[in-house]
């Protein structure tokens, strides 16, 4: 019998797309214990690698400083002033 690791690294782009997509939903159905040693032993698998990296946090937008206005901004923003 063929491990685990052995079926999917024979799996084709196509059937390893379509295995990664289907995961989330199958490890719904299962208990707590049994996703937990699914989720061991499929954490092991070079071809799944990419689902157990850690997630890098959305870079957070650095405020930018106010640009110096120009002598027409500054006449503008007086004459619209109060």
């Amino acid at each position: 019998m063929d491990s685990l690791e052995e079926r999917v690294g024979r799996f084709s782009s196509a059937e390893l797309d379509l295995f990664k997509k289907q995961l989330p939903l199958r490890l719904k159905e299962l208990g707590e214990t049994e996703r937990n040693t699914a989720l061991e032993r499929l954490s092991g698998i070079p071809q799944l690698s990419d689902l157990f990296q850690p997630q890098a946090a959305p870079a957070q937008p650095t405020p930018q400083p106010a640009e110096p206005q120009g002598f027409g901004q500054q006449l503008l923003s007086t004459i619209t002033a109060p």
